[in-house]
């Protein structure tokens, strides 16, 4: 997924979803300049990450990070889910 901007120290992701940043890089882009990159522990081994352009060039200081824009389809048509078994399940 792609953010315009991270959040500081990745508090927002952490705190809103409860997810712990488990591993973060900086990809360096010749074209575009760097990127920073950063995986956050949904459970069950399996990760999600988050990219940022930061200070690219190339990229718009603002821009709509969603992709269902972009593909020309309704909001929410293209989302994330995520199986969590059970309302206890999900509680922990």
């Amino acid at each position: 997924m792609m953010q315009v901007s991270l959040p500081s120290e990745y508090r927002r992701p952490s705190l809103a979803l409860g997810l712990k940043p488990v591993f973060a890089d900086t990809l360096r882009v010749k074209e575009g300049g760097p990127l920073r990159h950063i995986f956050f522990d949904i459970g069950h081994n399996q990760p999600i990450a988050f990219l940022e352009p930061h200070d690219g060039r190339d990229v718009p200081a603002e821009f709509d990070a969603g992709i269902n824009r972009g593909l020309g389809v309704p909001a929410g048509f293209y989302h994330f889910a995520f199986e969590a078994g059970s309302p206890a399940a999900l509680a922990r």
